[in-house]
């Protein structure tokens, strides 16, 4: 009789699966003066790293998505960032992250209302942004994702 043996091998095969990034979330909004201070924790790792985020931001109570104004922060390792507002007025804001696939899911919306001024301070704060340089953000659409671009 002839004593066969028979032999299993097996394979392992690892792999990673690689999405786009998960949703940032605001974690704290500080206001000082006019100025609103967002921090925001990173989304869970998709595998791919993350290359910037982008902060929207738009006056509470105007719904048309065409009432957004667009911060990106290109410095993949900042989790914060400071944006000049108008006084007094109550803001809306969200973040998305970004990788080499495309950007994650919004994050929930949060708000925080700016602080009146007396007329020296916003008189003061007036002539320091008439010389800043201004800034464009541009917004290319495609039927899949919306996409900041740099300017």
């Amino acid at each position: 009789a002839l004593d066969q043996t028979l032999w299993f091998y097996t394979l392992s095969l690892l792999y990673q699966i690689y999405d786009r990034p998960g949703s940032p979330e605001i974690v704290e909004r500080k206001v000082s003066g006019c100025n609103v201070t967002l921090e925001w924790t990173s989304p869970k790792s998709t595998g791919c790293p993350i290359l910037f985020y982008t902060i929207s931001y738009r006056k509470k109570g105007l719904d048309d998505d065409n009432t957004w104004t667009y911060v990106n922060v290109t410095d993949e390792g900042a989790k914060q960032t400071e944006l000049v507002l108008n006084c007094s007025t109550t803001y809306e804001f969200q973040a998305r992250a970004w990788n080499e696939l495309g950007g994650g899911d919004l994050s929930s919306l949060q708000s925080a209302t700016t602080n009146d001024l007396t007329t020296s301070q916003q008189e003061a704060r007036e002539s320091h942004l008439t010389g800043r340089d201004n800034f464009i953000y541009l917004t290319l659409i495609n039927h899949v994702n919306t996409w900041p671009a740099f300017v």
